[in-house]
């Protein structure tokens, strides 16, 4: 237990020798960014000056429903949008646009210094620049990634994780055991009329943390092509066809995607219902054995409900194969339910989702191999939560879970998981941190019950405050803590990022 213990003072006293108090930047000026939006409840600038957080810079509404805020920027080229009520908007007045690499745009703001040129030409320069407009031939490069060595308190390298038995995910501060990275490159043409398409590739490894990276490979996650702006067409609409990652929703404090139709299809998206919009996709999913099922995906999101906004995603499923049975035909559905504040608490940003399927729609998890599809004929299953990242104050955030979920199988056993925990991370400045994390899971499997406590502690290095602000560079200190048998002790450093 030393070891562990004496790596963290050591780090506590190297962080907080190594960070400097922070300072005003004197070469900032003042930039005021305004949205026309009278129904909004809350709106917010969000931007890469803030690290993109969805609760960055609130904004204040005036009479006439145009919601403004001015902030500090030095000179330099920005990019940003707005979250209304939970949703992005972008800045349709900006001067000009950049592909956000999601199949929408973000706007650019290029701030000047005081007494710099207002030549009209320069400045349009300087956009096309900063921009780096994709007409020009440009590609895209963006992903994720995560790294580091986990030791238990004799001095040995840990390969796994520790988990409850039956739970689907675990709480990951100090509880990751292997290296992953996800590469995505993309390559965007514009015609002079507007149209244009996308192509996205993501590569993806992983392993087990040895240091040997042949142990896993790697593997092509997403390929797919979209098209946009078809003025032949309809230039609302959006077109695409390939293997990707389609509605899935992540818990980053578990690294649990609690709804996931992602897999291989094609779709059109941006067909205009009132204030809300509507997508359809149908997408094929395989199992192990061969057998085959279809989702017909249909999607409503921008659904205004009280100070939130609501979509659904309601996925009728078919099945490929007559040798599976009578299932044939089944439906899941997802929802989530999108607040701009935290649960009208906080500022910060909240969802309540809710999955069910039943039958052949039951598993909320397709990408991939999917299991024995004809072994699942009468399950059904219900998950519930409730998430979301509250910031206290600029020096003080917090991220809460609340999970249930309840399983009925073809072998009429039943399973239940339940899990509440937190991760709580306070700014001593903008470039050192203290993350703390708690999580408790318990499960019931036919009467055989588990359940386990993990605790963790972290100390940050970062570039800027902000939850989701990466890269990270952590050590730590963790423990797993079951309800049955002894308890682990685990140390090590990681990195995380993505861009």
């Amino acid at each position: 237990m030393k070891k562990p213990v004496l790596l963290l003072i050591a780090t506590v006293l190297l962080f907080a020798a190594a960070v400097p108090a922070l300072g005003a930047d004197k070469a900032a000026v003042d930039v005021t960014f305004t949205l026309q939006a009278p129904a909004a409840k809350e709106v917010y600038l969000s931007g890469s000056f803030n690290n993109w957080n969805p609760a960055g810079e609130k904004m204040t509404k005036d009479e006439n429903g145009v919601w403004s805020v001015t902030i500090k920027l030095k000179p330099d080229t920005y990019q940003y949008k707005f979250v209304a009520d939970g949703i992005w908007i972008t800045d349709l007045n900006a001067a000009s646009f950049v592909d956000d690499g999601f199949g929408g745009r973000n706007s650019v703001i290029v701030v000047k210094a005081p007494g710099a040129s207002d030549n009209a030409r320069i400045d349009q320069l300087e956009l096309e620049v900063a921009t780096l407009n994709a007409s020009q031939g440009g590609f895209q490069f963006n992903g994720y990634a995560r790294a580091g060595f986990v030791m238990d308190k004799d001095g040995r390298q840990v390969q796994g994780s520790s988990q409850v038995d039956g739970a689907w995910s675990k709480y990951r501060l100090g509880n990751e055991a292997d290296t992953f990275i996800e590469n995505t490159l993309s390559k965007k043409w514009e015609m002079d009329d507007g149209s244009w398409a996308k192509a996205t590739f993501l590569w993806a490894h992983s392993d087990n943390c040895t240091g040997n990276v042949w142990e896993e490979g790697a593997a092509l996650r997403q390929s797919f092509v979209e098209m946009g702006n078809l003025s032949a067409l309809n230039n609302d609409l959006t077109f695409w066809a390939g293997r990707r990652y389609y509605r899935r929703s992540d818990i980053h404090l578990t690294d649990f995607y609690w709804k996931d139709f992602s897999g291989i299809g094609a779709g059109v998206q941006g067909f205009k219902l009132g204030n809300a919009t509507l997508d359809v996709a149908l997408m094929y999913h395989g199992d192990t054995s061969g057998l085959a099922l279809q989702q017909l995906i249909l999607t409503l999101t921008g659904i205004k409900i009280g100070p939130g906004s609501l979509e659904v995603d309601l996925a009728p499923t078919f099945q490929q194969d007559d040798n599976i049975g009578d299932s044939g035909a089944a439906i899941a559905v997802g929802t989530q339910y999108n607040l701009g504040d935290f649960f009208g608490l906080t500022k910060g940003s909240s969802y309540i989702g809710l999955y069910y399927g039943n039958s052949i729609a039951s598993n909320p998890n397709w990408y991939g191999p999917a299991g024995e599809i004809s072994s699942v004929e009468e399950n059904t299953h219900l998950r519930v939560l409730a998430t979301g990242v509250s910031q206290i104050n600029d020096n003080l955030e917090i991220q809460p879970l609340l999970l249930y979920q309840s399983e009925e199988k073809t072998d009429n056993s039943t399973a239940t998981w339940a899990s509440v925990g937190c991760r709580p991370v306070y700014y001593f400045n903008k470039n050192f941190a203290l993350q703390f994390e708690v999580g408790y899971d318990t499960t019931d499997q036919n009467d055989q019950k588990d359940s386990g406590v993990s605790l963790a502690i972290a100390p940050t290095i970062t570039l800027d405050l902000g939850y989701y602000t990466r890269p990270q560079l952590r050590a730590f200190v963790s423990t797993f803590i079951p309800e049955e048998g002894d308890s682990t002790v685990k140390y090590g450093v990681r990195c995380e990022t993505w861009w």
